[in-house]
C-alpha cells in the first residue's frame, strides 16, 4: 500500500517580528499615556486652586457714624471774632482715634483741648472749620462756662486786619457736654465779604476757654499769635 508523505508544518518565520512591533506599540502607548498625565495634572492642579481662590471672601461693611446737629438753643455765644479765608490753601487733617491722657492738644493742668482742626475751602470763597474739643478724661465740664472764640484775618494791601465777613457756627456733635471722653465737633463757617473785594484771606486763631482761663489755642499761620496775641483770661459763656 502506498503510504501518503506527511510534513510537519514549519512555525512562521513572521511570528517573532508581529511580537515584537507589538511590544514596541504598547511601549509606546505607556509612555505617551505617562507623558500627557504629567502635562495635565499641573493645570488640573492650578484649575483647583484658581477656583478655590476666587471664591468671594466675606467681610463686614464699615461701620459709619452720622452727628445730629445741635438744636438752634444750643448754639449760642459761640463766635467770639472772624477769621478770613485763604485764598488757595487747603489744610486737611484726618481724624484722629480719641487721644489719651497724654494728647498733646490737652496741654498739662488743663480741663479741655483743641486735638484737631479741619479746614476745606468751600464754593465762592467760603471756608470751613471743623474743630474737635476734648476734655481730659474722668473731667466733668460744666458746659455753660466753656468759651470758643474763632479769629479770622484779613490781608488787605500790605496790612492784616481782623476780618468783618460774616461767620456761622453750628455744633456737629449732640449731646454736647463731653461726656465718654469723645470729642465734640464744632463747624465754623466763614462767608466772604462781597463788598470788600480787596481784602484776602490770611489766618486763623481758635481760643478755647473753660471757667476764664485759656485752655489751649491753635492758629494757621503761628505768626499771627505775634501781632495779634492770644488772650490768657477770657470771660465766661458758651
Amino acid at each position: 500500500m502506498a503510504t501518503k508523505n506527511s510534513r510537519v508544518p514549519s512555525k512562521s518565520s513572521h511570528e517573532p517580528t508581529f511580537s515584537f512591533i507589538f511590544r514596541i506599540l504598547l511601549l509606546v502607548a505607556i509612555i505617551q499615556f505617562l507623558a500627557a498625565a504629567l502635562i495635565i495634572a499641573p493645570r488640573f492642579v492650578s484649575t483647583v486652586a484658581n477656583q478655590i481662590a476666587s471664591k468671594p471672601k466675606t467681610t463686614e461693611p464699615p461701620l459709619i457714624t452720622k452727628l445730629a446737629p445741635l438744636p438752634p438753643d444750643h448754639e449760642e455765644n459761640l463766635i467770639a471774632a472772624q477769621e478770613a479765608i485763604a485764598p488757595e490753601k487747603v489744610s486737611s487733617l484726618k481724624s484722629k482715634a480719641p487721644p489719651s491722657i497724654n494728647e498733646a492738644g490737652i496741654q498739662p493742668g488743663a480741663s479741655l483741648g483743641i486735638i484737631d482742626i479741619q479746614h476745606v475751602n468751600g464754593n465762592d470763597g467760603e471756608q470751613i472749620l471743623k474743630i474737635a474739643i476734648k476734655s481730659r478724661p474722668h473731667t466733668p465740664i460744666s458746659v455753660p462756662d466753656v468759651k470758643v472764640q474763632v479769629y479770622f484775618y484779613d490781608q488787605q494791601e500790605n496790612e492784616i486786619v481782623a476780618s468783618k465777613s460774616q461767620v456761622a457756627s453750628r455744633w456737629l456733635s449732640s449731646p454736647v457736654d463731653w461726656k465718654d471722653a469723645k470729642p465734640e465737633l464744632l463747624e465754623v463757617t466763614y462767608h466772604p465779604d462781597i463788598n470788600n473785594l480787596e481784602a484776602h484771606y490770611m489766618g486763623y486763631i481758635v481760643a478755647v476757654y473753660y471757667q476764664g482761663e485759656l485752655q489751649g489755642y491753635r492758629a494757621d499761620p503761628v505768626k499771627l499769635t505775634k501781632q495779634f496775641p492770644v488772650k490768657i483770661y477770657s470771660g465766661g459763656g458758651l
